[in-house]
């Protein structure tokens, strides 16, 4: 009825992740509306529940650890808190843990103002350790991301660093990256910048470990830049990489390579180290 509305069997499958509920809303032409959800995702229950009042006022509490409230002062702008506290969400099929704090503003034909103010994101399947976290402070003005601290914490070290980016439009956008890890002789620097489908990225690493980045028995040291010019749609690449004091299925290895990537050709101008006993010495392009 116009008073109250019933979905009884609610049916979710996202990859491997499948869900079930129901939702009730009640009082739906009165002044306030109440509402309660419960939702299985997994072995996750996740019940959620609260009221509105009459396009006012917005508040929603959810188990686990979930509060989103908003104030609409009038039909073009509103005023909202988010927060969670060890709430799970599946993704990847790795149960990923958020602990959000954020707060904002809308306001009719503008992006949200919002800031985010020590959140975090654990157990993340792109990272490893089990132990693993990404923890933001920032806040989004406009069309600019500012992050006064973003830290990336894995089984390796913790990369601390700043940040921001700019977006207009999908052929329109930039930002940087400066971060640095556990070692004081561990860095990163990203600069990208889109203008016009004109595509400018410069990125370099210094002393991070190899790990991070090749999912097989390998360990060392990795330093490197990649550079990407040109446009979107025929883009050139470069590339410089160093492994030093590394291993590989227990062998000794230490490698560096520069590689340069165009349309019309792919070149490995430098490749040489060693493997085992082994020196490699090799160049070739097609």
């Amino acid at each position: 009825t116009l008073d109250d509305m019933s979905v009884n069997d609610i049916a979710l499958k996202y990859g491997k992740a499948e869900g079930s509920g129901f939702l009730n809303i009640t009082d739906m032409r009165k002044d306030t509306s109440l509402f309660r959800s419960i939702v299985s995702v997994n072995e996750i229950n996740y019940e959620f529940k609260g009221f509105m009042n009459k396009g006012e006022s917005l508040y929603l509490s959810g188990t686990p650890g979930f509060t989103l409230s908003a104030y609409f002062p009038d039909d073009k702008s509103s005023v909202f808190t988010c927060r969670t506290r060890d709430f799970p969400v599946y993704i990847k099929n790795c149960k990923s843990i958020f602990n959000l704090n954020i707060n904002g503003s809308t306001e009719e034909g503008k992006l949200p103002a919002v800031n985010i103010t020590n959140s975090s994101v654990s157990n993340l399947f792109f990272l490893r350790g089990s132990d693993n976290r990404i923890t933001v402070n920032g806040n989004l003005r406009n069309n600019s991301l500012r992050l006064s601290s973003l830290r990336i914490k894995d089984a390796f070290s913790t990369v601390t660093g700043t940040g921001e980016g700019v977006f207009t439009d999908k052929a329109n956008m930039g930002g940087w990256f400066r971060g640095t890890g556990s070692s004081p002789d561990e860095h990163y620097v990203i600069n990208l910048s889109l203008k016009n489908n004109n595509i400018g990225l410069d990125a370099e690493i210094v002393n991070s470990r190899l790990e991070r980045f090749i999912h097989i028995p390998v360990t060392g040291s990795l330093s490197g830049s990649v550079n990407v010019s040109g446009t979107m749609d025929s883009p050139e690449f470069s590339i410089d990489a160093d492994i030093r004091k590394g291993t590989i299925f227990r062998e000794p290895m230490e490698f560096a390579t520069s590689i340069s990537v165009t349309r019309d050709r792919s070149e490995i101008k430098s490749f040489n180290g060693y493997l085992g006993s082994v020196d490699i010495l090799s160049t070739f392009g097609f």
